[in-house]
């Protein structure tokens, strides 16, 4: 089996080669590439605007697609450049039988009533884009498709340990330092938000299971046993 990984030094992407190594896919199997190569082992390659490097040429048994800006301030323009663009070029590398593992976000189904912002209805390019990356690789891939939808993501459930502290801990940051006066929200809000390690789970575990017949979609959410806003802001500013 031949395992590509792309935005493998992201918070995501870090933490699946991590569960792809303790799985024991072999290190000549799986294959990284990120915009920066921060060790030797990863091939540099900025997805969407430069040639595919040579070493990822060839056939892959299965791409696991994690890169990404989750930047919630992006343009359309800039949108389509950071996640469309990238992931067609990652399409130009599966085959008729790569299993493609597209990592989206829990955050794809728009908000109700936004139908006349610059985003269609949802909230900012980020979810925008996403949700045009599903639709551009379920009418592209012609191959198994399997998408992951996580939500917001913290650090492994065991130690906290998370590649880079971004996404929710901007907002833990502000409330902890005082730059947060204020949280504007519904106290009985949904804050859904899973530990890095369950996300990399569920990414490994499509990646080496059997290739679905269909495209099927994997969402990583506790439901209606997930915490509320109110208990997210006590533990934050208590703990």
């Amino acid at each position: 089996m031949r395992i590509l990984v792309t935005g493998a030094t992201g918070v995501i992407g870090t933490e699946t080669v991590d569960t792809l190594r303790a799985a024991h896919v072999p290190p000549h199997a799986l294959v990284r590439t990120a915009r920066r190569a921060t060790d030797a082992g990863i091939v540099p390659w900025t997805l969407g605007g430069s040639p595919v490097p040579a070493g990822l040429g060839g056939h892959w048994d299965v791409i696991v697609h994690t890169a990404a800006s989750t930047r919630w301030t992006m343009t359309r323009t800039e949108a389509l450049a950071a996640n469309v663009a990238p992931l067609r070029a990652v399409l130009a590398l599966a085959g008729r039988d790569t299993h493609l593992v597209h990592v989206s976000t829990a955050y794809v189904a728009g908000e109700r009533g936004a139908a006349a912002t610059e985003f269609d209805g949802y909230r900012n390019g980020y979810e925008w884009s996403k949700a045009v990356c599903e639709e551009v690789v379920r009418e592209e891939h012609p191959g198994p498709l399997t998408i992951v939808r996580p939500p917001l993501v913290v650090g492994r459930r065991r130690d906290g340990r998370i590649a880079r502290f971004s996404g929710p801990y901007t907002l833990l940051h502000a409330l902890v330092s005082g730059l947060a006066a204020v949280v504007v929200g519904d106290p009985d809000g949904f804050a859904e938000i899973s530990p890095v390690d369950e996300v990399a789970r569920a990414i490994a575990d499509a990646a080496l299971g059997a290739p679905p017949r269909a495209s099927r979609t994997e969402i990583v959410a506790a439901g209606l046993a997930s915490l509320r806003l109110a208990t997210l802001i006590e533990v934050t500013c208590t703990a």
